[in-house]
């Protein structure tokens, strides 16, 4: 039998940010790390394209930030983070490799072929 669910990890820093300044969406489970360094925690159905939002609502120092330094599906670490990922502020998509430091929205999708893709943008880099 094939198994169809993955442990989903994104680590993050956070820079002058408190827990109930953004939400991550479905809910997973929040691991510190360190002070300032989470990790949130999903299993995932593979078998379906899977949408994880994280919503930065409040900025309250002018330096505040959040960090997504890493996404993990199962054992592989996901590469290329504005490819399957987009950052929404103000109406636009915003290109950032992981950091979001305006309120707004970053959703991050997980296809049934992700390690597939992470596999497939790595060449392609390579080649450039």
């Amino acid at each position: 039998m094939i198994k169809t669910e993955k442990k989903l990890s994104i680590f993050l820093n956070l820079n002058k940010v408190e827990l109930d300044d953004f939400l991550i969406a479905p809910n997973g489970i929040f691991t510190y790390l360190e002070p300032n360094q989470i990790v949130y925690t999903l299993d995932l159905n593979i078998n379906v394209k899977n949408k994880i939002v994280v919503n930065f609502n409040e900025k309250r120092h002018l330096d505040s930030y959040l960090h997504i330094f890493k996404i993990r599906l199962g054992d592989i670490e996901l590469n290329h983070f504005d490819s399957y990922c987009k950052y929404f502020v103000n109406g636009k998509i915003k290109k950032t490799y992981g950091w979001i430091d305006e309120v707004g929205s970053c959703i991050i999708n997980i296809h049934s072929n992700a390690v597939s893709q992470n596999l497939l943008l790595y060449l392609l880099s390579n080649h450039e």
